[in-house]
């Protein structure tokens, strides 16, 4: 019998607690990262960086099988490049340690002008119909029924998503890194959702369509009418998450018996009793005083979120043999509500938050934790991720940041009377 540990809210599903159930178990290991935008792919890192601070040998660049969607994809190819998640977030926060550049908001939103080029000559002929359709329906047609034809002469987006592809293109092209499904270090999956035929394709299985991982990532972060669709081979794709924002059956159909998936996509909820924080100034105690933005967000946090409570009820009756580790945030944490999806500004500090909260919760639970990966014959040490949180405590940077050396180094020289004091 397998184990269900839903980090950051009690323990959902089965859980067994003697007897075969713990003994060590043969079967791959599988990380697998969902969708989020860019501040999904910024709790991540953060995630990915607690988990590093507890293990013993292991790291997160050490699964057996990477599954990404959307906004995980970026990061899942990365990691199974080899590519470790503090050379990551250093990079993406321009700090001076940062081993290559990160990406930039240009490439992240580059304008999707060929759509514009495009549009300008469908327009008109929308005008045209709208005035075709009036004609001919004048007592029945309705201003919605003009703004669909008028619609259809738009750009199928605001941006592109080219500038992710070439900078992840030129990432992998790196000496020890590959831009092919067969070359990278541990096996990579990614997820996307053919536009025409709306099925899910998974690019990297043997079947799936040729591309590279940079192309694949690319589809799988075209988010609908933010992203133009990506065009791999003679086919469109799009987001990923579409139909489903974590893809977790993918991990168990190639052969994982440990799953540990993070989402950070979940729907926030808010207790009224409590003012919002809002761009225009003025406190909101409800949602919907928040306005379009927060309205459409909530409602596609809790579609998104629907599908993985399903999944993860399919695929734990289907698989009682699998352990599935969730990590997600807090449901009442408005940290993370109050930015968009899209808030580039915002990556540092979500990683931030997303180490301090996940870490509290790893610390929190740490038997089951150790438990569930013990029976896959991995060691975390909880002590280590203790003595982070006491150090963040006391005021020094987080070990992602790259302070990890001087922090220790700092704290040596107090215990020993040295003058000694953390950096700014």
């Amino acid at each position: 019998m397998g184990s269900v540990i839903h980090l950051s809210r009690a323990p959902v599903g089965r859980n067994s607690s003697s007897g075969r159930g713990d003994r060590p178990r043969d079967g791959g290991t599988a990380l697998v990262l969902g969708g989020g935008g860019i501040t999904g792919a910024a709790y991540h890192l953060g995630v990915l960086n607690a988990m590093n601070a507890m293990s013993v040998r292991a790291t997160v660049n050490d699964f057996d099988l990477y599954v990404g969607t959307s906004g995980g994809a970026v990061i899942a190819s990365c990691l199974a490049n080899g590519i470790t998640p503090e050379d990551l977030i250093l990079a993406n926060i321009g700090h001076p340690s940062a081993k290559f550049p990160g990406m930039g908001a240009d490439e992240i939103m580059q304008p999707d002008r060929r759509g514009l080029m495009r549009s300008m000559v469908r327009w008109p002929l929308g005008v045209i119909g709208a005035l075709r359709r009036y004609a001919g329906h004048p007592f029945t047609t309705r201003l919605i029924d003009g703004l669909g034809a008028l619609a259809e002469g738009l750009p199928p987006a605001l941006y592109t998503t080219d500038g992710t592809e070439r900078y992840l293109r030129r990432l992998f092209e790196e000496p020890g890194r590959s831009n092919e499904f067969g070359g990278t270090r541990r096996k990579l999956l990614i997820t996307a959702t053919e536009l025409d035929t709306a099925r899910r394709v998974v690019f990297g299985e043997e079947d799936s369509p040729t591309a590279t991982i940079a192309d694949a990532a690319a589809a799988s972060i075209a988010i609908p009418l933010l992203y133009a669709p990506r065009q791999v081979g003679n086919h469109d794709y799009m987001d990923g998450g579409l139909r489903s924002t974590t893809n977790i059956e993918v991990a168990i159909a190639h052969g994982a018996k440990l799953v540990v998936c993070i989402n950070p996509l979940v729907p926030y909820v808010h207790d009224v009793r409590h003012m919002l924080p809002s761009a225009t100034g003025l406190p909101a105690r409800y949602l919907s005083q928040k306005g379009f933005p927060h309205i459409a967000a909530q409602a596609f946090r809790i579609m998104a979120q629907s599908q993985v409570e399903k999944e993860l009820e399919v695929v734990t009756h289907a698989h009682p043999d699998v352990d599935i580790v969730l990590v997600e945030p807090r449901r009442d944490d408005e940290h993370l509500f109050v930015f968009n999806l899209m808030d580039y500004g915002s990556r540092e500090r979500i990683a931030r938050h997303a180490f301090e909260s996940v870490a509290i919760d790893l610390v929190t639970r740490f038997p089951e934790y150790e438990k569930v990966l013990g029976r896959h014959r991995i060691k975390i040490d909880r002590d280590a991720l203790v003595e982070q949180l006491r150090s963040i405590v006391e005021g020094w940077e987080p070990r992602f940041l790259g302070a990890a050396h001087d922090q220790l180094a700092g704290r040596s020289g107090l215990a020993e009377g040295a003058d000694a004091a953390p950096s700014s």
